[in-house]
Order: C-alpha cells, then sequence, then structure tokens
C-alpha cells in the first residue's frame, strides 16, 4: 500500500509499507494545520487520533485500493479514540460505543466498532432480552475480532435490581464469564435507585455495592470502579464510606442539559465525566444552532453534538449502528469549535433531560 500525501510526499516504513505514524504526522501537519497539536495537546501523542477522518481520505488520494483501505482501517491503526487516565494506569478513550440498544444486532455492530478502529465497548448486565445477553453478544465480536483484550476497553454496570455487596459479586462473575473475559476495565452502579426491592434502603445499597466494587478492584478482576446517574447527593453519601474515589461518573449530558454543580463535582474529586445520550435522543439534532455549527464546519449535527462534549472535557459513548456513523463519531479530533460556538451551544436550553431524573432518588 503506498501511501501518497497531497504534498506529493511519500511515507515509507520497513519493507515498503506504509509508515502510519508517519503518515498520521504528516496528516497532522498538512491537514489538520500546524497549530492542531497545540490544540489539541492532550492527544499530541496520537496524531493517528487526531487526523482520522483526513488520513482515510488522504488514502484514497494516494490511489490506495479499496482493498488497501479497508485493510488499514481494520487493523484499528487508522480511527482510534485517544484517552483520557481514569486511574492510575488506566487510560480510557474518549469517544465509545453504547451498545444499549442493539439487540440481536449486537455481535454485528461491536464486530464493525472494531474495525473501524473503536476500542471502548459501554456495557451492561442487563442490557438485551435477558439477563447478561449483550455481554454474551459482545463477547462473541470480541472473540472474533482478533484483537487483543488489552487493546480494548470494557465497561460494564451493576443493574439497580442487584445492588448489594453478595449480589454485586454474583453479577460481576456472571458479567466476566458472559464476555469470556478475564477483567474488565470499568465496572460502575448502574443507577443510584434500587428497584424490586421496596424496603431496601438505598444508601446502605449503595455503599454495600461500592464495597463489593472495591474487592474487585483490589482483585484486579476490574481496573477502575465507578458509578452512573449519581447525583451530588449520592456522591457525598458514598464519599463518606469509600475507600477508593469513584473513577467515572456517568450520566446523562448533552447540548441543553448542563448540569453545572454535578460537573464542578466532578472536577473537584477527579472523576471523569462520561455523557450518555449525546445526542439527547436525537432531539439536539433538530437543533437550528446546531445544525448552523455543524453547516458552517462541513460536520453533521451529531458530530457537532459529539465535538461539544469533547471540547468540554467529557468521555461519550454514541450508540453508532452503522459504520458510517462510527466513522463521523470517531471525526471529531481534527477540527475545533470556536469560543463563540461554545457559547451559544452552551446557552442553549432545550431539549434538556430525556430519561428518569436520578435527582429524585434519595
Amino acid at each position: 500500500m503506498l501511501g501518497l500525501l497531497a504534498t506529493g510526499a511519500i511515507v515509507l516504513g520497513a519493507a515498503g509499507v506504509v509508515d502510519a505514524d508517519a503518515l498520521c504526522d504528516a496528516a497532522l501537519r498538512d491537514s489538520c494545520g500546524t497549530d492542531a497539536a497545540k490544540r489539541h495537546s492532550p492527544f499530541a501523542s496520537q496524531p493517528c487520533a487526531v487526523c482520522a477522518g483526513q488520513l482515510q481520505r488522504q488514502l484514497k488520494l494516494a490511489g490506495c485500493s479499496h482493498a488497501d483501505i479497508a485493510a488499514y482501517c481494520a487493523s484499528g491503526s487508522g480511527t482510534p479514540s485517544p484517552t483520557v487516565t481514569v486511574a492510575p494506569g488506566v487510560q480510557m478513550p474518549i469517544i465509545g460505543l453504547g451498545a444499549a440498544h442493539f439487540g440481536s444486532s449486537t455481535t454485528q455492530i461491536v464486530q464493525d466498532w472494531i474495525k473501524m478502529g473503536g476500542r471502548a465497548i459501554d456495557t451492561s448486565a442487563d442490557y438485551g432480552s435477558g439477563q447478561h445477553s449483550a455481554e454474551r453478544l459482545t463477547g462473541v465480536a470480541i472473540k472474533q475480532s482478533g484483537i487483543a483484550r488489552e487493546e480494548l476497553f470494557l465497561t460494564s454496570k451493576i443493574p439497580q435490581t442487584e445492588l448489594g455487596y453478595n449480589s454485586t459479586l454474583a453479577v460481576a462473575a456472571a458479567s466476566l464469564e458472559a464476555m469470556d473475559v478475564a477483567y474488565l476495565d470499568l465496572l460502575l452502579i448502574h443507577w443510584p435507585g434500587v428497584v424490586g426491592r421496596p424496603t431496601a434502603d438505598p444508601v446502605a445499597s449503595r455503599a454495600e455495592t461500592w464495597r463489593a466494587l472495591e474487592l474487585l478492584h483490589q482483585q484486579k478482576k476490574v481496573k477502575a470502579i465507578g458509578v452512573s446517574n449519581f447525583m451530588p447527593v449520592h456522591l457525598h453519601e458514598l464519599y463518606k464510606t469509600a475507600i477508593v474515589s469513584p473513577a467515572v461518573n456517568q450520566f446523562e449530558y448533552h447540548i441543553g442539559l448542563i448540569d453545572t454543580e454535578l460537573l464542578d463535582l466532578c472536577e473537584a474529586h477527579n472523576i471523569t465525566v462520561t455523557a450518555y445520550a449525546p445526542l439527547g435522543v436525537g432531539k439536539v439534532l433538530n437543533d437550528a444552532a446546531v445544525n448552523q455549527v455543524a453547516t458552517a464546519h462541513g460536520k453533521t449535527a451529531a458530530q457537532v453534538a459529539i465535538k461539544w462534549l469533547v471540547q468540554r472535557g467529557a468521555v461519550t459513548i454514541p450508540g453508532a449502528n452503522t459504520p458510517q456513523y462510527m466513522a463521523e463519531d470517531l471525526d471529531v479530533f481534527s477540527w475545533s469549535l470556536s469560543d463563540e460556538e461554545m457559547a451559544t451551544l452552551n446557552a442553549l436550553t432545550s431539549p434538556g433531560r430525556s430519561y428518569n431524573d436520578p435527582h429524585r432518588i434519595p
């Protein structure tokens, strides 16, 4: 495969094949602009991710065959996401795949995601048609991908029906078995409330669940532990008994829904924010201001919504179900929203919350 950039430079590595790092470096210089690395300094060591979209286009311009391009992208070299440190030695990709709603198509969609260079997969014990269903289908995709386990970042969750010490340990063991892996990169408490046990104390249940997660972390069955949908009251309560601080808090966060108090608290405690429903269940895509910004950049409204989150420092897990959407989700590091555009998007108050409000949970 020959890499001929728009500048006419040929970037070859050993045995005459494309040197991916050098090609990405050249793409960074020639396509992203000389200031791109400075603007995205946390990602400067990963130019492949910074210039993923431009890189694939330049491969096409270079006269590479369709098979060559497909092989390059399937190798994972073309579109990995940059990462953020969520715990000592634990690097989490900034863009992941939210695998909540794929049903029987989960295996194929996860396979597509991995082929497109995606490495983070967010699932849960209660996703799919039955207990651990989506995890099993995800495990099949992982095994068939041929990608080494250590190259992937797997997140799962303890369902709100299973909060408690012993039940958490049992669910975690079943999740590992379902995905046929030795460890999870991240395990979260899915919801602060207890469902199905009306007499259960949610505060005590969360504390016991967290104690079990701390044990799993100590046993190295999970690399990092965190929470989902925890609001300030839940975090303050958890800190009264926790030994290990949550590495991640995953909650609904998108244009038109900014919980400043929660974001400030997460920042103060060095908790990485993961935004689910980054498109507001599709409602953000209909906003006139979002579409105006998208047109100005030659991007889609979805890309603007994801870029807005990334530029605000969040990890996000869109539920892309086609290779095209996946490629768009990963292609948000080669361009920036201006301060004025960010201010315009920050000021939007619609569509608001789409899912249940966790503030209501005591």
